[in-house]
């Protein structure tokens, strides 16, 4: 037995021979929405019905998946992946609030808002914790 592994490239049709993949060459990172699993929270947009983020039926403590619009009560669910970085929010007493984008360490995203145009205190730095899932049924 060997563990060598070979490639040949002669059997493949000159229509797939391209140095980059075609049919999604026109999608980009706009397309596509990363799915988020929310536990919803009384301050959570979604509860409230005066806001444009508002889903019928949301509740404190429910799990919202933010791309099926599906509210749940639990999931079943496997942890494949854990990261750490800081998120960068503007604070709601400002303006509308809202994500301003991570950064790896504190220390660049305090850098980043020192270099945003803003108040003192306009702008908040929170430690963000992300779980990669796989959903079961």
């Amino acid at each position: 037995m060997t563990n060598e592994v070979t490639t040949s490239n002669t059997k493949v049709p000159a229509f797939l021979k391209v140095d980059k993949p075609v049919g999604n060459e026109n999608v980009s990172n706009q397309d596509m929405q990363t799915p988020r699993l929310k536990l919803l929270q009384s301050m959570s947009p979604e509860i409230d019905s005066g806001s444009q983020y508002y889903v019928e039926g949301a509740k404190a403590g429910h799990i919202y998946n933010t791309v099926s619009g599906e509210l749940m009560e639990s999931v079943n669910c496997v942890n494949v992946y854990y990261d750490r970085d800081y998120a960068v929010y503007e604070d709601r007493n400002f303006g509308t609030g809202g994500f301003q984008g991570t950064f790896p360490t504190e220390a660049a995203a305090r850098e980043q808002v020192k270099a945003m145009d803003g108040k003192p205190g306009q702008y908040v730095v929170r430690d963000t914790a992300k779980h990669m899932l796989i959903l079961l049924d």
